[in-house]
């Protein structure tokens, strides 16, 4: 927005497109892209002055809100874009038109010329949806996703009016039948079902890119962030939130026993825009359910769609962690415990451990909540120059994000500094087990068993203090059990993930293929690079240090060690720890 760029100019030209009326497919795309780019100026908080005459534009476009009216949809966006810069400058302007720029009064009255257009969406929806039939469900969900939208930026409007605002009134009634009738339509478990596919996956490199048509997923996503956000505004209603909740619970259910085990799949990558619309879909169907609440019965279930949901963050969603760690009420501790350590670490790390990351956070606030912008970028303009980008910004955290804080380094200096270290780490790693075995004994995170036995592994390392904390020993132990296997595989995933966690080298792997004459007992080795056995080396000489200094007397300690004592480790690794536990083997 900052840029000296001919916005002005270009208004005249825009204007002249959208009044003509389109006679073929070319001239649509065209009035389709002029529309878009008013969006992202009206998101700039650019071109407000022409809000008047873009609405008497829209106007014969708009008076048949019909799902082959394709140009409708695209016209009732721009008119939820212009509701919600009105939303903006009035938040900013504390609701009162007297501090509004003369220039900009546009924007306040643009509720009440919108207001017949919103009027129409109550009466057209109803009757979109009761005449749906699967043969045009794409363009029935388009539509419906413009009019939800516009809808749901009115009814923010509206809630956000004083007396100086004069924002006509929009029924609640009216907005309550539209939402009773998405209810009983055939769409909104469709939508869910496609939009809320993925979520227990952790990673988006797990997902198998499917022959499933992404013009579908991309609309029926925004069908879901369009009704959720029109939802929200009836989280007190005794008989709407039910039913929303069993339809969200039953998706959820559905898309949990689909991903029930871990798979591990050759998917590629999803494209960055594919991964926002899924996950901001995610994100406004669980910002709903922290809102209504769930209670206990299955807090477990939306707590594990909030885990996944973090792993597969990026940057530029900075907003969205910072909402699914500030809520106690999901990740509680079983016991008398709480989780409320565990989760200021990652509050911490996203807003106040450095000022560039507390500057993403705001940015990426603005890009979710509709707030000012400077730029459209998921990142923030920074104001100075960083010197790796790990320390400018805190996402992706990754599919291991809960384990990798077992495996997180905790000195004696840090353990036993004045302000509470042991008693803060204590409460961390305590924080993180029971959050765990939470998802365990429910809905267990999609990594494998070696990956998180190593991770569990790694809490032998830390100090006496936090070792002999009760609650840590019995979750150590739960999960000892649960990720404990003779299965080769745990062991070859154990040594990548040491190997991983190290970073003692960068080397990929040789392609070079083995000769058939290999001997079979020393197949195992020689599918390790020499930097994994190093690795793992370094790993398990530092577990004997501990274990000889004070963790021999845990069992724990003791289950883990032996561990390493099996056929499917290596012969090396063995014969190290024989002869660095040799003192000892005896007790």
């Amino acid at each position: 927005a900052g840029l000296d760029m001919p916005f002005r100019t270009i208004m005249p030209h825009l204007q002249g497109i959208l009044c003509l009326q389109a006679v073929n497919e070319d001239e649509l795309e065209v009035q389709m892209w002029c529309l878009a780019l008013l969006r992202i100026l009206l998101r700039y908080g650019l071109a407000t002055e022409h809000v008047q005459s873009l609405i008497s534009i829209a106007a014969p476009h708009v008076a048949v809100q019909k799902s082959k009216n394709s140009i409708c949809v695209h016209f009732l966006s721009l008119f939820a874009a212009i509701c919600n810069a009105s939303n903006v400058m009035q938040a900013q302007s504390g609701s009162q038109l007297s501090s509004i720029p003369e220039q900009d009064n546009s924007l306040p009255m643009s509720a009440i010329w919108l207001s017949s257009s919103v009027k129409s969406c109550t009466t057209s929806l109803p009757l979109l949806l009761r005449d749906c039939s699967s043969y045009d469900t794409d363009s029935v969900l388009k539509m419906a996703s413009s009019q939800l939208r516009l809808l749901s930026s009115f009814a923010t409007a509206a809630e956000q009016s004083t007396p100086t605002t004069s924002v006509p009134i929009l029924s609640k009634e009216s907005c309550r039948s539209v939402i009773d009738e998405v209810l009983e339509s055939d769409l909104l478990k469709h939508s869910l079902e496609i939009s809320l596919g993925w979520s227990y996956r952790a990673s988006w490199g797990e997902i198998e890119d499917e022959s499933r048509a992404m013009k579908r997923e991309a609309i029926s996503c925004a069908f879901v962030i369009s009704f959720m956000n029109l939802a929200a505004h009836f989280s007190t209603d005794d008989e709407l939130v039910p039913k929303l909740l069993r339809a969200v619970l039953n998706a959820l259910k559905r898309s949990k026993t689909r991903n029930d085990k871990y798979v591990h799949t050759s998917g590629t990558i999803f494209h960055v825009a594919r991964q926002s619309w899924l996950i901001e879909a995610e994100y406004s169907v669980l910002k709903y359910l922290c809102d209504i609440g769930v209670g206990e019965r299955y807090r477990s279930l939306v707590m594990a769609f909030a885990a996944s949901l973090v792993g597969r963050l990026n940057v530029g969603h900075e907003a969205i962690a910072y909402f699914i760690f500030g809520q106690k009420a999901l990740f509680r501790a079983g016991g008398d415990g709480d989780t409320d350590l565990f989760r200021s670490l990652f509050l911490g790390e996203l807003s106040i451990s450095s000022r560039d990351r507390k500057a993403q956070l705001e940015h990426s606030d603005k890009l979710f909540n509709k707030g000012p912008l400077n730029s459209l970028r998921c990142t923030a303009d920074f104001s100075t120059t960083a010197n790796a980008r790990e320390e400018r910004f805190f996402l992706p955290l990754g599919a291991t994000w809960v384990l990798n804080v077992l495996s997180s380094t905790i000195t004696s200096e840090e353990a036993h500094s004045e302000d509470g270290g042991i008693t803060n780490a204590t409460g961390i790693v305590a924080g993180a087990l029971s959050i765990l075995v939470q998802l365990e004994a429910s809905c267990p995170l999609q990594v494998n068993a070696g990956t998180k036995l190593y991770h569990l592994c790694n809490v032998c390392l830390f100090p006496e203090e936090i070792l002999r904390d009760d609650s840590i020993a019995a979750s150590l132990s739960s999960l000892f059990k649960r990720y404990d296997s003779n299965d080769s595989t745990v062991v070859r995933d154990f040594i990548k993930e040491c190997f991983h966690h190290s970073r003692l080298s960068r080397a990929k792997k040789s392609t070079d293929e083995e000769s058939s004459d290999t001997d079979p007992s020393l197949a195992a080795e020689k599918l390790l690079l020499d930097d994994e056995m190093r690795a793992l080396d370094d790993f398990v000489g530092d577990l004997c240090e501990s274990f000889i200094e004070y963790g021999g007397q845990y069992l724990i300690c003791a289950r883990f060690m032996r561990v390493f004592l099996r056929r499917d480790f290596p012969i090396k690794i063995t014969k190290s720890v024989t002869e660095k536990l040799q003192p000892i083997l005896n007790l």
